[in-house]
């Protein structure tokens, strides 16, 4: 992750987690394949991932579905129960 992605994904964390809505970081330079199998493993639901171009990715573990925001404004929108 470089690092203009890292500090977006560290401010959209901090957003969701003002909002009371659990996150966790994964800070480690991975595939996202590795990172989805991580989220199931630990049964985290969603998983945000920020796009190159700024938008976001949210994928729904259980289902599959996912979703593209284009604005941290939708993503906060976005129920993620």
């Amino acid at each position: 992750m470089n690092t203009g992605r890292e500090e977006a994904a560290f401010h959209v964390m901090k957003l969701l987690r003002s909002r009371g809505v659990r996150t966790e970081l994964f800070h480690e330079d991975q595939k996202v394949d590795r990172q989805y199998k991580y989220a199931e493993r630990k049964n985290i639901p969603f998983v945000v991932t920020v796009n190159a171009e700024g938008s976001f990715q949210i994928k729904d573990i259980r289902s599959g579905e996912v979703k593209v925001v284009p604005s941290p404004e939708e993503l906060l929108a976005f129920d993620f129960s």
